[in-house]
């Protein structure tokens, strides 16, 4: 049996959020070079062991869960609560799925999950994605030298 392009399942079916497991360490680490790598290169430059190093020592399935769209892995999600907000920690999505209008949905089931709390999120300065939260209503709080701190207040 052979893969479906994700292409070919954008359209049919919404994705799905599964725990993430100890065996999942191989896809999140493709997966972050895939879609970090361009920024943290601007930023800090790529050292692959050290970005191997910072993951491994991140790593904990128990806070994460794996983005699916059928019944292939796309994705990586980590949102944390907190007692006065939601803090999206992580969402990161194949390069494939972007631009899809996936991530888009992800973040309004997020937003319209949190109720009556605000959410945060940190995003990198080079990274794109700043336009999608803005356009979700989030705003920019504050800043570093290397990423902009960004929230959503509750409606």
């Amino acid at each position: 049996m052979t893969d479906t392009p994700v292409s070919d399942i954008f359209n049919q079916m919404d994705y799905t959020l599964r725990d993430a497991n100890t065996l999942d360490f191989e896809f999140l680490r493709q997966l972050h070079r895939l879609t970090l790598k361009p920024y943290v290169t601007q930023i800090w430059g790529w050292d692959e062991e050290q970005q191997e190093r910072l993951l491994r020592a991140r790593f904990d399935p128990a806070k994460l869960k794996i983005i699916k769209l059928g019944q292939k892995d796309i994705g990586v999600l980590q949102v944390e609560t907190r007692p006065e907000e939601i803090f999206l920690a992580n969402v990161l999505l194949l390069p494939e799925c972007q631009g899809k209008g996936l991530g888009t949905e992800i973040v309004r089931d997020i937003i319209q999950s949190a109720g009556q709390l605000s959410v945060t999120l940190t995003v990198l300065k080079p990274n794109p994605a700043k336009k999608l939260y803005e356009r979700l209503g989030f705003e920019t709080t504050a800043e570093d030298d290397v990423r902009f701190f960004m929230k959503r207040a509750a409606d």
